[in-house]
């Protein structure tokens, strides 16, 4: 009954700054209800037991537990502090990085390695209306260029397939490499057509293409506010004889689920206090905090199809004909990563996950017998790019901030 209910409420902040911090994951009772703190530190659980054990977590800083006994509205200070780094941090010299591409003449803006140390680079001259596709090798040289004008915001992409297509807003070519030295183009086709038909194709094992497919995310309007509703469900599938076939469905995990529903009938609760209302930036949070969107890491390791459901914190491994083979669970919380990506070695079949942590980039290889993470490799600079590995080689694109010419080059960092 709701007389019998226990409203615990707080405000959390960082142990040096005093600031509030958001996203705490806020845990109570082993996990019987969990909460994330808003953009000023707030949290609220609503809760019938009778004794209370909280947990809360955030990466960076030190786990803190606290035990209550029961009370009619406990109002709290909560205070985190930063802990030592503690994913065996290896820092990586000057010494290490060397420009691959470096070329004060033009801006690098996407790059595609190929072998025997050769680069595709997409690159734009200052003023230039449009972009162009070079063809560059080891030795900092550009062997073959072609300029593509009244289109924008070039990149490079790698199909199923193993092809390579060069984007722009409106239309996409695949790129035919004729030789060492020169490259041409396959007619061009509409973007949308590109992104409907050969974008969705995830990998190809043997026979068999599988497909990732998004469900639509839809917008709608809030007390005023424009609120964008990210994809709560993705799914892999394959196609065999023109019918779909579903490998496997990657969802919100419930804790997700009650974490948002209990933003929102608090948001609700907010609303019925007279002269309070929420800022358009609270109205979002749950939207845009909790509702991220659904990452489907998806991957063709040595013929075996590799899924990461981050959501239930499990890798699951399919035969090449889409199968189910086995699960391993993952060795630590990856939803707890700030700015989390999967980065995927073509030539190793190695995977990585890549993060942010105190103003730094980190990647940490992912042991696939296991599901445990190696050390982490810290990036030379935080501001690094496009971030690719290719034959345990780090690349990334960089502005050049000591020249201060504004240009952005390729780089290459080993391990």
């Amino acid at each position: 009954m709701l007389f019998s209910q226990t409203i615990i409420k707080g405000t959390i902040t960082d142990n040096d700054t005093k600031r509030p911090i958001s996203e705490v994951v806020v845990t109570l009772n082993a996990n019987e209800r969990t909460v994330l703190s808003d953009s000023l530190g707030i949290f609220k659980i609503v809760t019938a037991s009778k004794q209370f054990n909280l947990i809360f977590k955030k990466l960076g800083y030190a786990e803190t537990r606290l035990t209550l006994e029961k009370s009619d509205s406990p109002d709290l200070n909560i205070v985190l502090s930063k802990k030592a780094f503690e994913l065996a941090e290896v820092e990586i010299s000057s010494e290490k990085r060397s420009a691959v591409i470096q070329n004060k003449r033009f801006f690098v803006e996407d790059y595609f390695i190929l072998p025997g140390q050769a680069y595709l680079l997409v690159t734009h001259y200052m003023g230039q209306n449009g972009f162009n596709l070079m063809l560059g090798n080891a030795e900092n040289k550009i062997k073959y260029s072609h300029k593509i004008t009244g289109e924008e915001n070039g990149e490079l992409f790698l199909d199923c397939l193993g092809n390579i297509h060069l984007l722009s807003q409106t239309f996409a070519r695949q790129v035919y490499l004729n030789s060492d030295s020169t490259f041409t183009f396959l007619p061009a086709v509409s973007r949308g057509m590109f992104d409907s038909t050969i974008a969705p194709c995830t990998t190809k094992i043997d026979k068999n293409y599988f497909f990732t497919s998004l469900n639509p995310s839809y917008t709608f309007e809030r007390e005023g506010v424009k609120v964008k509703v990210n994809s709560n469900a993705a799914i892999v599938y394959k196609i065999e004889k023109q019918t779909r076939m579903d490998i496997k469905k990657l969802t919100y995990d419930k804790r997700t689920v009650v974490m948002f529903n209990d933003e929102l009938n608090y948001q609700e609760q907010r609303k019925k206090t007279p002269g309070v209302r929420y800022s358009p930036t609270d109205i979002l949070f749950p939207y845009q905090a909790i509702y991220i969107k659904i990452y489907t890491p998806v991957f063709n390791v040595r013929d075996t199809l590799v899924i990461f459901d981050i959501y239930e914190k499990q890798i699951h491994f399919f035969t090449k004909d889409g199968k189910p083979d086995h699960i391993i669970n993952l060795g630590e919380d990856y939803a707890t990563f700030h700015g989390l990506k999967f980065v995927f070695d073509r030539v190793t079949s190695q995977v990585y996950v890549l993060f942010k942590f105190n103003s730094g980039q980190y990647l940490r290889k992912v042991d696939l017998a296991t599901g445990k993470l190696f050390p982490a490799i810290k990036l030379y600079n935080e501001f690094a790019d496009k971030i690719q590995v290719y034959n345990s080689d780090i690349y990334y694109i960089l502005k050049d901030h000591i020249d201060y010419d504004g240009t952005s080059y390729l780089y290459k960092q080993r391990f």
